[in-house]
Order: C-alpha cells, then sequence, then structure tokens
C-alpha cells in the first residue's frame, strides 16, 4: 500500500492502475492487442510483402517463381517455362535471344544472324532456304521461283551456268570453255562470230561486213574470189555478184564499158549493145619504121581517126616483144563486126577477124578513099593477133635501122597482115581499129 498522498504505482500483472488507461498500456479501452504478425517465409505458398510470388512447393529453378519468390525472367540466366534458353543477359546474336528464345535457323524466327527464318520447311524454293539465307543465284540451290535454270555455286561465266543462273548457251556473250570458240552476244552470222559460236572465216558461207564481199563457201560464184573479194569489174552484195556496169572495165558480159552509164557516147548505159560495127580503115599517110613505139602508132591512128570527125578509141595493128593486139585490146563479149568507113564487112566478129582470112580487104582510109594496088602496111602481127616474128618489130617500132613485117592492103587471105619484111627506113601505111570502149582488168 502506497504512503498518503502518493500515486499508487500500477501493476501492470494485475492490471491495475490508472482507470484513464486499459491494460495494455495504450489509450484504448478497446481490449487486448492483436498478436505481432509471424515472420515472412518464401515457399509457404503465401504471397508475403516483399515477395514477387510464392507458389509454395512449386517454387523452383525453372519455373514460374523462382525459390527466392521472385519471378522467373528474361535474362537471370534460369530457363523460365516460356524460355529454350536464357543466358543470364537479354542481348540477341549469341545464341540466345532478348526474348530468351533459341536462336537457331528452323525456328520461324528471324533472329539477328539470320536473313529469313520459315521454320525449315524444307522447301529451299520458296524465298527462305533451309539456311535461313534468302535464295541468289550462285547459293548452289536451283531457285526455280526466281527462274534460275542453273546453279553452280560459283560466278564464273566460262561453264555451263552463266551469269543470272541460266544455262550457257551460243549467242548469251559468254565464251562456254572447251564448248565455244567465241560469243559475241549476237546470233549474227555477218560479223566476227558466227551463231555457231566459231569465228568466222572467207569459205564459212556468210558474208563478214566490213571484211569479206562476198562468201558463197564451197560453192562457186562468178565475180567472187577465192579470198572473198569481189573480182575485178564486179559488185558483190551477199553472195550475189554481177558485173560493175560504168567502171570502165569490160568483163563478163559486158560489150563495153566506158567508165559511166550514160546513152549516146559510144556504150549504151546499160554496157550492152545490138551489133555495133566498129570502124576499120588503113591511114591516108605513110610512117616509117619508128614511130616512138605501139604507143606512137595508136596516137597517129587516133590523131587520122579524129581529123576526119570519127569517133571513139583507135588503135595501130601492132605487135612487139611485150605488146600485140592480142594480148592488149579490149574487146567485149558481143558479137562485134569490123567495117570499112563505107560500111563493107571486114570480119563478123573477133574470131572471125583471126581466122586467117577477112571478108573484105582493108583498103579504105579515115576518109572513105581508097587505095589503089597492093599498099604495104606495118603490122609485126599474124593472123591471130599475135607476135609475128621475134625482131621484126623495128626495135619495136622505135627505130629505122633495122627490119619489120609488113602486111598488104588490098589482100584478104593472111597476106593482109603477114606478107612480107621490110626496111625500116620504108614508109609505110598503118591499119586502124575502133576500140570497144572500156578496158580489160
Amino acid at each position: 500500500m502506497g504512503t498518503a498522498g502518493t500515486p499508487a504505482t500500477p501493476d501492470p500483472s494485475t492490471g491495475d492502475g490508472d482507470p484513464g488507461q486499459d491494460d495494455d498500456g495504450d489509450s484504448s479501452d478497446s481490449g487486448d492487442d492483436p498478436p505481432p504478425p509471424p515472420p515472412t517465409t518464401c515457399g509457404d505458398g503465401v504471397l508475403d510483402p516483399g515477395e514477387e510470388c510464392d507458389h509454395g512447393e512449386a517454387n523452383g529453378p525453372g519455373q514460374q517463381c523462382k525459390n527466392n519468390c521472385e519471378l522467373n525472367t528474361c535474362g537471370d540466366a534460369d530457363v523460365g517455362p516460356n524460355e529454350t534458353c536464357d543466358d543470364g543477359n537479354q542481348a540477341s546474336g549469341d545464341g540466345c535471344s532478348a526474348s530468351c528464345l533459341s536462336e537457331s535457323c528452323g525456328n520461324d524466327i528471324t533472329d539477328t544472324t539470320e536473313q529469313c527464318d520459315d521454320g525449315a520447311n524444307g522447301n529451299d524454293d520458296d524465298g527462305c532456304t533451309d539456311t535461313c539465307t534468302i535464295p541468289t543465284c550462285g547459293d548452289g540451290i536451283v531457285q526455280e521461283s526466281l527462274g534460275e535454270e542453273c546453279e553452280d555455286g560459283n560466278a564464273s561465266n566460262e561453264d555451263a551456268c552463266v551469269q543470272g543462273c541460266v544455262s550457257a548457251s551460243c549467242g548469251d556473250g559468254f565464251v562456254w570453255a572447251g564448248q565455244e570458240e567465241c560469243d559475241d552476244d549476237n546470233t549474227a552470222d555477218d560479223d566476227a562470230c558466227l551463231s555457231t559460236c566459231v569465228p568466222a572465216s572467207c569459205g564459212d558461207g556468210f558474208v563478214w561486213t566490213g571484211m569479206e564481199d562476198c562468201d558463197p563457201g564451197a560453192a562457186e560464184v562468178v565475180g567472187c574470189q577465192p579470198t572473198c573479194q569481189a573480182q575485178i569489174g564486179y559488185e558483190c552484195t551477199g553472195n550475189v555478184c554481177e558485173v560493175a556496169c560504168g567502171d570502165g572495165l569490160i568483163v563478163g558480159n559486158e560489150c563495153c564499158d566506158d567508165g559511166n552509164t550514160d546513152d549516146g557516147d559510144g556504150c549504151p548505159g546499160t554496157c550492152q549493145y545490138p551489133g555495133w560495127q566498129r570502124i576499120v580503115f588503113v591511114t591516108e599517110d605513110t610512117f616509117d619504121g619508128n614511130m616512138g613505139g605501139i604507143a606512137g602508132a595508136d596516137a597517129l591512128c587516133q590523131d587520122a581517126a579524129t581529123a576526119v570527125g570519127l569517133p571513139g578509141t583507135f588503135r595501130a595493128w601492132l605487135s612487139d616483144d611485150t605488146h600485140s593486139p592480142d594480148a592488149d585490146w579490149t574487146r567485149g563479149q558481143c558479137d562485134d563486126s569490123y567495117v570499112l568507113t563505107n560500111g563493107q564487112s571486114v570480119a563478123g566478129d573477133w574470131n572471125d577477124l583471126t581466122d586467117g582470112n577477112i571478108d573484105e580487104p582493108i583498103r579504105r582510109t579515115e576518109a572513105g578513099n581508097e587505095v589503089g594496088g597492093n599498099q604495104n602496111v606495118w603490122t609485126g602481127t599474124d593472123t591471130d593477133g599475135t607476135l609475128d616474128n621475134p625482131g621484126r618489130d623495128c626495135e619495136e617500132w622505135s627505130s629505122t635501122n633495122a627490119d619489120g613485117r609488113s602486111g598488104m592492103a588490098g589482100q584478104s587471105d593472111h597476106d593482109w597482115t603477114d606478107d612480107w619484111t621490110r626496111y625500116c627506113g620504108n614508109f609505110q601505111r598503118l591499119y586502124c581499129f575502133e576500140q570497144v570502149p572500156g578496158t580489160v582488168p
């Protein structure tokens, strides 16, 4: 019992004390306080404060809730229920993606190291190969959907499969080693490489533009030489060669060719004429054997014809060791007759002229006058138009101190050209023959 005037000290064990205070020492008068909370225990199946999860006995490695009551997350190095891997980080490209799924071709996910991924469906021709790459020419896989014809896994254009993965062929522009000799990216047969991919050459039957005029192959084409060039006097278009009328050269079936295609100038524009008559005369004047060679004698004939208005080109019937009418004169392929200035026939054509006899003695001059008797004429020429006697040409018609063969105007047998040898100091006439316009190549 306490001393008077001094409050008694409450006894907590009995609950006695200040009536304004409850037994448990607080100011509330509601009765006893609840017991303190039990300690937190992970794994008791109760989600306690501070826990992310607690599945009780289901907690553990690889579970949604781990042993420490934390949720299993990608990057915690523990492979959870929705993960196929967990390497302790959330980086991709190391075999385990940022979403903790295994990075591998065929997982139907295009990982960072892949170009595509269609789930390894076993089809390499669907836009994604089974190696998770986008198909390309040169990958060794024939992609028909991409239009590939072949695939050899390389970038060479010298084998059976070339750029674009198409099968090698002649004309694709690539030389297929061992199969082609050339390939110029076309199928033309008029350039350096034929459509068979062999080099163009003379005799292959194709005209190489700019290099050949013609190429008939094994056949023969008149006007085309074995060198695949046009024969002189011919023009070729492809393998058709025709006489080039107007070039001045008498070839093929031309009767004449005066270097143009005009009419009315001695040779028609077609280089053909019906029954053209060439004038023959014996000169009014006489000359010794020194006439300045055959060229000088030709000039004497031309002067004589021009003086009386005879058109055309005239040459002297003379031969020496290197020249003769047979060798030098231009003769067309037509049946041209030889006539005197009065129209009388001397010969029907060249063959008739050179057969040993002529139709009419040549005794009309350029002026149309008839010479009487047997007039001597310098010739040096046999009846066939060739040199009559070597050394009997007044030293090639340039000397008066030698001998020369002569004929006789007034005769129509062989004597008309081959009669006797005369001294070159003598003065004798000349036979002059109109020439076919043009020259023989």
